[in-house]
């Protein structure tokens, strides 16, 4: 059984927006132009896709952002919202959650679990995957986000560990598969393949999400 953050980091949703002028579908993940992307979607009248019909798709984009820099920029996008939320919430508090238990917010979730998710909604189509930094080259909308950190020492105060930095490796192995087009299984392969130890060490405690994907690929 799913407990509540498994919900909320894996809930039963999806979003891919069409953006007729570069024939593109794109998948989106916070953090990595999403907002610029959606904006473009509405201002071309594109078509909207969620968990229900995201199966019609053969082939669907996703951009990827340098995953420490989405990181930091994720945690202090969640701290700043639960400080909106909550006044009597104190930021020291928010952190000392976020670095014991690591992904509790989608905002700052590595970019493997998003793929992850679709996954469970669209177990077929072909995933191109692109560049954060390329999008402006599909909106006029995106811009290089200037980032205003809750404190000037944020990054420090949140004190990185190596588990989270294991997840930084896995979003930069899909990063390496840049300007490729595979299927979700074949992107397991790949990591499997060029990072056995990687694979087993991750992988060990997720094998009931991953199961339907990884059988694909021996089929």
């Amino acid at each position: 059984m799913l407990s509540q953050i498994d919900k909320t980091i894996c809930p039963d949703s999806c979003e891919v927006v069409e953006i007729p002028s570069s024939q593109q579908h794109v998948f989106l993940i916070f953090k990595n132009a999403s907002s610029s992307i959606r904006m473009e979607c509405e201002r071309q009248s594109g078509k909207h896709y969620n968990a229900s019909n995201v199966t019609e798709l053969a082939d669907i984009d996703v951009y990827l952002r340098q995953p420490r820099a989405r990181y930091v920029s994720g945690v202090n996008t969640f701290l700043q919202n639960l400080l909106k939320e909550n006044s009597k919430l104190d930021r020291q508090t928010i952190l000392f959650f976020v670095k014991q238990f690591h992904f509790l917010n989608r905002h700052y979730l590595p970019q493997f679990h998003w793929l992850l998710n679709l996954n469970r909604f669209n177990n077929h189509c072909r995933l191109t995957l692109r560049d954060v930094d390329t999008v402006a080259t599909i909106t006029d909308y995106y811009d290089q986000p200037v980032e205003i950190l809750a404190d000037d020492h944020f990054e420090d105060l949140l004190q990185i560990d190596n588990r989270v930095e294991l997840w930084f490796f896995l979003d930069n192995i899909l990063r390496e598969l840049i300007g490729k087009t595979l299927t979700f299984a074949e992107i397991l392969e790949y990591i499997k393949h060029t990072q056995p130890d990687t694979f087993d060490i991750i992988f060990k405690d997720q094998l009931a999400l991953l199961q339907p994907a990884y059988v694909l690929s021996k089929t």
